[in-house]
């Protein structure tokens, strides 16, 4: 896998993981959703940029 997929992954993982806190401390809904909201943007971002605007590129 390489490290823009493993990038996109993390951060999916950790937006599940702030919906669940959502879910579980009302009290923090705000920061959480506001928090979820960024991670879609830069995840939506990196997607819309392509993996080799990331790519390191080769030296010879």
């Amino acid at each position: 896998m390489n490290a823009v997929a493993e990038d996109m992954d993390l951060i999916y993982q950790n937006e599940q993981n702030f919906i669940l806190a959502e879910e579980s401390l009302p009290y923090l809904s705000e920061a959480v959703l506001q928090t979820v909201r960024l991670m879609r943007l830069v995840r939506a971002f990196i997607s819309s940029c392509g993996e080799e605007s990331f790519s390191v590129p080769a030296t010879e």
